[in-house]
Parts: structure tokens; sequence; C-alpha cells
């Protein structure tokens, strides 16, 4: 762009940063799947980086698992390792979590009492532990208006009768219309929930509940003042006691708290008070008629629930799992949610009104906004509005007597009724996940994917690997790994579990010896890792932690994708370099043992400590039969070539098909194909796209063949020197 023109005489500059970088975008597309304590269940979630890991899903989970000889070696779940790992490698790690949840019983609708720990349900015969194939059920109970019992083991059933073991949490309320859900294992996922209170009022001349508020009087008051005068018996108003100020037509004040009566004149306190646990607030309104109701007690308001299920939002204070402060609002006569996460605001909520006909009401502004909460149950009563908090509380300004009118506020937080205070409790991870969370089904209503089938919405997610990094995988979630990855044209990698000897990790791999039984998978489109590896724990980087090989094996892909090509082998001291691992589980594998595992039909890939670093060196498939599929990067050749087609072929559909389209497609796939050859991917390559494949017949049926042969350029494997020794004087024209 040239200067503008200047009529007066002298010299003019510009200068333009034209050294903008490119946005650089990762060719490494991972999708993994494991359990997590927070976030979305069976969808596949984009994350970028630790801290998004961190507020989507929480910090990592801290179950052990156990090696071969039952001693624990590490937590279990490593979903947040990867992530961290991965992070500046890739543009995104696509997250699927999974758990164990909660089977309805369809028209089970339940009654019982908190204290008997028993429940009557029309449908109390399919909660019989004799009928479980775990011999335990655990239920959940939850109806409008009442906390829910979660995690609740069911000892024994008679008729419609079934009692509960008093071991586990107790019927969390009296229980009318309940639904009912059960599981066979232990912790099935359930989001945690508090409650918010607010005041019931009562007359100034009466400490009790008067349902029909009766008026004792009327008062006028200016809204900047905080001041006013009554005109029937101000002797009766009580310093230090909360008050609401009611007039028709007028927003209602709600906590204003007495400070002082001089005559007929009341004056409010306008400043907070900490040590009696006041929150000062001003008048809503000016007041020329206003009642004045003093607080009496309290009633459950707002039943809330965590935004997602799982143990994240369990506390008992404001430094653990999640907390709701009620303030005042910035405006009159509203109320302010500050939401705390592990001691953290992470989110602030203004000027919430009572009014259910404003935009600003609970329910607007919290549910499907908030990233924390929801609003499972909302009092409808009229004129009620969450009740602030604050601490510390004095509680010599208080009582534990609802029935005495309070000083300041009734005795301890207002939240959760006194047990949680203030926090959320009662969730559970659904951590114990089974073989059939994992694999997933296609829900028939909506057609939705759960588990690992979630991977296969190639309309709106792509991924080149796919990954479980978890300790003791079963032979059953390997096939649906595997079954998944060549739908999609991926590739699956697994792990060896934990504390397996190299030696043993064979006899692993090919379900014999001491794993006789379990099974061999032969197929290209899956892979499996050994030698678990020891890093700093992301969330605690003075600690160490274990973590699977397919960590490492991630990373060294990622790399590779990014800085080489996607087909170059991830492995060896190049690309198969970890350098964030500090150590391996097993330091020293044999020469025979490396032989065992690794070629002649044997698919170990090992991850070794050589001459210093932690290095992949192997990078088979489950294939048996020797192939040109025998081999990772050669599977992901083929992937990215059939992907990289399709991608490019998409653009041609619903086009005229006539020969024009066939030299149009065979133009834009042989310049892919030529560049990938090019770059070292292939050796040779045949297409065909013409009128030898694509006759009168394909043209009726609106189709258009494409024929592709390939040869992927193989890795060197082995490199072989031979050294001669030859005699002084001996002529050196021959290496042989």
């Amino acid at each position: 762009m040239a200067i503008t023109a200047k009529n007066f005489p002298g010299v003019y500059t510009q200068i333009r940063d034209e050294s903008f970088l490119p946005p650089a975008t990762s060719r490494f597309r991972l999708g993994i799947i494991g359990v997590a304590s927070k976030g979305p269940f069976n969808v596949a979630t984009a994350v970028r980086s630790l801290k998004e890991f961190r507020r989507l899903f929480g910090r990592p989970l801290t179950t052990t698992y156990n090696d071969d000889t039952g001693n624990p070696v590490g937590n279990g779940f490593f979903l947040a390792d990867t992530c961290a790992i991965l992070a500046d490698l890739t543009d995104a790690v696509n997250v699927v979590r999974v758990g164990n949840t909660y089977t309805d019983v369809e028209n089970g609708a339940a009654s019982g009492v908190a204290s008997s720990y028993t429940f009557g349900s029309a449908k109390a015969a399919q909660l019989d532990p004799a009928l479980s194939p775990t011999g335990d059920v655990y239920v959940r109970l939850a109806q409008a208006s009442k906390n829910t019992t979660a995690n609740a083991r069911v000892i024994g059933v008679a008729g419609t009768n079934v009692t509960l073991s008093t071991t586990t949490p107790a019927l969390q309320d009296t229980y009318s219309s309940a639904t009912v859900g059960y599981s066979f294992y232990e912790g099935a996922a359930n989001s945690a929930e508090s409650t918010l209170y607010a005041y019931t009022y009562g007359t100034n001349s009466s400490s009790s509940v008067d349902a029909a508020l009766t008026t004792f009087g009327t008062l006028t008051g200016t809204k900047n003042a905080f001041q006013f005068t009554v005109q029937n018996n101000p002797a009766s108003i009580e310093v230090g006691a909360v008050y609401k100020i009611k007039e028709t037509n007028k927003d209602t004040t709600h906590e204003i708290r007495v400070k002082s009566v001089v005559d007929n004149t009341v004056l409010l306190e306008t400043s907070d008070l900490t040590r009696a646990g006041y929150q000062a607030l001003p008048l809503a309104d000016n007041y020329e008629a206003a009642q004045l109701y003093k607080v009496t007690g309290r009633v459950a308001f707002l039943y809330l629930e965590a935004a997602s299920e799982g143990e994240w939002a369990n506390g008992s204070a404001t430094s653990r799992g999640l907390y709701v402060s009620v303030k005042p609002g910035s405006l009159a006569g509203t109320k302010k949610f500050e939401i705390f996460e592990d001691g953290a605001l992470v989110e602030t909520i203004d000027n919430l009104s009572d009014d259910p006909d404003s935009t600003d009401y609970y329910i607007e502004r919290i549910n499907g906004l908030s990233q924390y909460i929801s609003i499972k149950q909302i009092n409808d009563d009229v004129d009620l509005h969450a009740a602030n908090t604050a601490a510390p509380w004095d509680s010599a300004l208080a009582t534990t007597n609802l029935a005495v009118t309070p000083k300041s506020m009734p005795f301890g937080t207002i939240n959760g009724g006194g047990t949680s205070g203030g926090s959320f409790v009662t969730g559970y991870n659904g951590a114990n996940a089974q073989d059939a969370d994992f694999i997933g089904d296609i829900e028939p209503s909506d057609d939705s994917l759960t588990g690992l089938k979630a991977f296969e919405d190639t309309d709106n997610l792509q991924v080149d690997v796919i990954a479980a990094p978890m300790n003791d995988i079963s032979i059953s979630v390997m096939q649906e790994m595997r079954r998944v990855a060549k739908k999609v044209n991926a590739v699956a990698i697994c792990d060896v579990p934990a504390g397996i000897s190299a030696r043993n990790a064979v006899d692993w791999h090919n379900g014999t010896g001491s794993y006789a039984g379990r099974g061999r998978i032969d197929d290209p489109n899956i892979a499996i890792y050994w030698n678990w590896l020891s890093i700093s724990d992301p969330f605690e980087p003075s600690s160490t932690k274990l973590v699977p090989p397919t960590v490492g094996a991630l990373r060294c892909l990622a790399f590779t994708f990014d800085r080489d090509k996607p087909w170059y082998a991830a492995a060896g001291e190049t690309r198969g370099n970890i350098p964030e691992a500090l150590g391996v589980q097993f330091p020293k594998v044999t020469e025979d043992v490396k032989a065992a595992m690794y070629g002649n039909g044997q698919s170990v890939n090992p991850i070794l400590l050589t001459r210093g670093r932690i290095l992949v060196y192997g990078e088979r498939t489950l294939q048996v039969a020797e192939s040109k599929l025998s081999v990772v990067h050669n599977v992901i050749l083929i992937n990215y070539t059939v992907s990289g087609l399709a991608d490019i072929g998409r653009r041609f559909v619903f086009d005229p098909n006539d020969q024009e389209l066939l030299v149009q497609i065979r133009l834009a796939f042989s310049e892919f194909l030529d560049k990938i050859k090019n770059e070292r991917g292939i050796e040779e390559y045949n297409l065909r796209v013409d009128e030898s494949n694509n006759t009168a017949d394909t043209r009726n049926r609106r189709e258009v063949i494409v024929d592709l042969s390939v040869i992927p350029t193989d890795s060197a494997e082995r490199i072989y020197i031979n050294a001669v020794v030859r005699e002084s004087g001996a002529q050196l024209n021959s290496t042989t």
C-alpha cells in the first residue's frame, strides 16, 4: 500500500510489518478415552492445554492400581498426563470421558423415610442383589425439591420393600415419588448437590413464622437515607435483628439489619459486620407505607447441582470442592453468586433477581450459562431470595434455635442445611468403568454414540490415533479399539500393564503362559507398547509418577507428525526420544529378550533406556503375517493417503459426472500423491480414474470409480556393518 499523496514538501515514511509467521497447524489428531473426575460423558471434547484439561475434566483421579506382586505403583488414569505432554505438539487432543452410570428403573417410583434406611418401590425385584452379576446393587433416589440419595447399597429385598446398608449413605430425605436408578458397581456417576436457603419472616410482634404475614404497622423511608420512621410501636423493633421491608408495587428489601432505634426513627446497618456474619445492602426502593417483617427461620430455596458428575465438586470447606457464596448484588434488591472451586474464584453471577418474570431471575441467569452449577429445583413461594452467607460467624450473635429470633443470622452457614457448609456433597465419579462403558453403544433414541464409538462421528471429528492410556486393558476393549480405528482410518495403540517384565510381556501379547485364554489380536490397525515411564507429575511438580508407555509413544508420534512427516517411523534415536521421561520401570533388557519380543510374528514395541536416553525402539503392528502393514508408519501412511483423497474427493460430489470430472479428479489426486512421493512416503503409485473403470453403467449409477495401487516406503530397522581386517601391504580395493 503506497503512502497517501501529500501536498506540502517533505519526506514521508511508512513501515509495514510483513514478517508475521503463518500460524502453524499440527497434523497430529489424537483421540483418547478414559475416566476423569468431571466433564461431559461420551462426547469428544477438544483440549488444547493442561490448564484447559483441568478446567474441563478436573484434577487426575487418585485411584491406584497394583503390579504383578500386588504392590501399588501409581495412579490408574492418565488422560491429564497425556494432554500435558502433548499440549505443545498438537492443536488439540480429543478426550472422551467414560464412566459407570446409573440405569433408571422404568416406572419405579419409590417412597421412603430417611431414618429407616428402607424404601418401597413397585420395581423392587430389579434391585435384588441376588440377581446382580457382582452380588451388589447400589441405588440413587431423586425427587424434585429433595436432596438426592446416591451410592446407597441394597442389602435385601422383600416384596416391594428395599433395605439399605447402614454403612453406606442413608436416605437423604423423606421421599414420596422418587425416581430410582441402580448400578451393580459402587460409585456410579452422580452430580454433587447443594441447597441454598432463604429466610422466613414473621410480624414484628411475633417470633414465630406468620404464614399470612400480618402487618403490624406502616413505615416510610428514603432509599438513600438508610433510615426510616415507624408510625406504630417502634419499641418492638429489636436492635440487631434482621428484617424484610415490603410494600405493594415496590421492590422488596431483604435482610436489613437494625443498627439503632431513636424515638420513631430506625437506623439501619450500612456497612458489613464480618464478626456478626452480616453483609450490608441498600434499601431496594423508597417507601411510603411499607410493612416490616422479622427473620424467624429459614426454608430451602434453591437446589443446586454441579455442572457435571463427579467427586470434583464435593467439599466440606471453601478451600476444597465447589462452593457458592451469596452476597448482595450490585443493584439494590438483587443477589450475587460467587462460585469457588478448590478455593479459587471461578465464576461471578451478579444482579440475580427474585422476580420470576425478570431476565435476571435465577433460572434464566444460571441454567445453561454457568459452567459450574445448574438449578435442579427452585422453591416458587413468593418473596423468597437466597440468604446472604458470610464467614466467620459470631455464634454469640446468633442462635441454634430457629424458633427464637436470630440476633443477626441463623447459626452456621446458610448453604447446605448445616451439613455441607456451603459446599456440594454426594458427587461420584463413576470411575469404576467397565468394559461395556469403554466399548460404548448407539443410543437408538437420537443415534448418539458412546464410549469408543464416539470417535466414529467422522462428519465432525477426525483422528489419526486412538489410545486408552490405562493399566490392564482388556482384550475386548482392545478389539473394539481395533475395529473403530479401522473404520475411521486410524491406528489404535495400547499398553502392556505395569509391572509385567519384558519376558512376560511376550506372553501377554500372545495370550500364552500366565495369560493363557486372554487371546491375541492379529490386525494391522493396532499396536502395543511396553515399559512404563517415570515423569514429573504435571499437577505436583515436586513428585514423580509412573505413566503408561503409550504416553511416550504418543509424544513421539506427535513430534514426528509436527517436525517431519506422518509417514516417518516414530522410533529410534531421532524421532523416538522421550525427553520428559525420567526413567523406566525396567531399565535393563537382555538382547535375547529384545529379539524374542520383536519381529517374526512378535509385536511388543519396547521403550528402552539406551546410553542415558529413553527411546521408543519399535513400531510393529499386531499383524502376524509379514507385510508392508506390519509397521505403524505404513498404516499411518495408508490412512493419511486414503483420508486425504477422501477430503479432496468431497469437493467433487454432485459435480457433473462426465469426462471433465474424471480429468479434474485425476489431476487433484495426482498432485496430492506426488507430494507424498516427493516427501519419501511412497516409492511408486498407480492411479486409474478414466473411461477404463468409469463406464456408462457407472455413470448411470451416479458413481465415479478411483483405483489406486501404492508401494509404501519402508524404514530401515537393521543396519549391518561388515568390517574386514587385512594384513599390512594388502590392496584395499575391496571390502570382501
